[in-house]
């Protein structure tokens, strides 16, 4: 029963039962990183409860389901089932599957298949395309653009289907981002189905490739991404990309055409769009006019995210009206993230797989820093 609060985040027909704090607190890693007293978010929205010796109880609650997997109990002595002198027991860890093996084999075995009937209103989604990090490295992926034609809500499956054979990682978190830490070296490999409660989506696979190291911005464009506003810390605005040439630019055709969120806000007279996108691992991540951030699948031109900091609110800038030139980059062992200096003058921190404010940057707990905060200017002319 407790694990079922925790799932549904501490409501009880709609009351708030235990507080979000208290969850919070109650989901993170447990003692010693390998077991515990506390519940563990796990891939298809559930949670679990680690024993030492692998013993499991998962909750799923859009599913209804619980899962209990008991360890291994070998009698010792004479076999008398009471306590005393050698008789006792050892306990062993289940046999055959670890317990995200076991958990993938309950949900293939519960779970429909992908629907092949014509015209069905299957859900459809779409996955962060691959990436890299480096050794140790927070690993987040998003289920981006998920849709369901009958409007049903969406239930959403991670499943780390392989990694490197010494790697201990397990993927966790809930809805449409999922994460999990980069241990060792290699590829691992994510599959993401939607389900609305009666049929799949056709499973989709993205690779995270872990190296040693990995300094992007210092690589600039060597490995053909643009991860700074002119191509590298030189400013020197060359990608050695050489598919394009003068022999064959004439054959050149539209792939695809991308609308830019600033088209849908009413009231506000926009100025030009002068962004240079930054390109990594597959994304253009790229500012608008109106200070909106935008990541773009580049083989599709699909919007996989966008963030609106509503600055458009706040007025006119004085300079040179509604214009912004891009966004900046950085990675480390937390993740990736975007930052933005906005129009109104502050700076946003966002995670660049997900779009969402990294509340931990700055000190408002929106995951932003005010710029005009002890300039003696503005603060004589208020």
């Amino acid at each position: 029963r407790f694990g079922l609060l925790y799932a549904r985040q501490g409501l009880w027909h709609d009351k708030q039962i235990l507080g979000a704090d208290w969850i919070n607190h109650s989901t993170q890693p447990a003692r010693f990183g390998t077991y515990g007293y506390y519940w563990w978010p796990l891939a298809n929205g559930g949670y679990a409860a680690l024993g030492v010796m692998g013993q499991l109880i998962a909750i799923y609650p859009e599913q209804d389901l619980v899962v209990l997997r008991f360890s291994r109990y070998e009698r010792r002595g004479d076999g008398s089932t009471v306590r005393g002198g050698a008789n006792y027991h050892d306990t062993k860890e289940p046999e055959n599957f670890s317990n995200e093996v076991f958990l993938n084999h309950v949900f293939d075995a519960l779970e429909p298949q992908p629907s092949s009937v014509a015209n069905s209103s299957a859900p459809t989604t779409s996955i962060t395309p691959n990436q890299a990090v480096a050794v140790g490295s927070k690993v987040s992926v998003l289920a981006a653009q998920s849709q369901d034609a009958d409007g049903q809500a969406l239930t959403y499956h991670w499943r780390l289907i392989s990694k490197p054979s010494t790697s201990e990682a397990i993927i966790s978190g809930l809805g449409k981002t999922a994460n999990f830490t980069a241990d060792t070296t290699g590829d691992y490999v994510l599959e993401l189905t939607v389900f609305d409660g009666s049929l799949r989506s056709a499973p989709l696979e993205t690779t995270v490739t872990v190296t040693n190291s990995r300094d992007l911005v210092t690589a600039g464009t060597a490995e053909g991404q643009w991860p700074v506003y002119a191509g590298n810390n030189a400013s020197m605005k060359y990608s050695p990309l050489d598919q394009i040439s003068a022999d064959n630019i004439a054959d050149l055709e539209v792939a695809w055409r991308w609308r830019s969120p600033d088209n849908e806000i009413q009231g506000v007279q926009n100025t030009a769009f002068e962004a240079t996108p930054l390109f990594i691992d597959g994304v253009l991540y790229t500012s608008t006019s109106f200070s909106q951030v935008a990541a773009i699948e580049a083989a599709s031109g699909n919007t996989l995210w966008h963030f609106d900091p509503k600055t458009y609110r706040y007025a006119r800038p004085p300079n040179n009206g509604y214009l912004h030139r891009g966004v900046s980059y950085h990675e480390s062992a937390a993740g990736k993230t975007i930052h933005m200096p906005t129009g109104d003058g502050r700076l946003i921190a966002l995670d660049a797989i997900n779009g969402e404010p990294r509340t931990n940057f700055g000190t408002s707990g929106f995951g932003s820093i005010d710029l005009l905060n002890g300039i003696p200017r503005l603060n004589l002319s208020s």
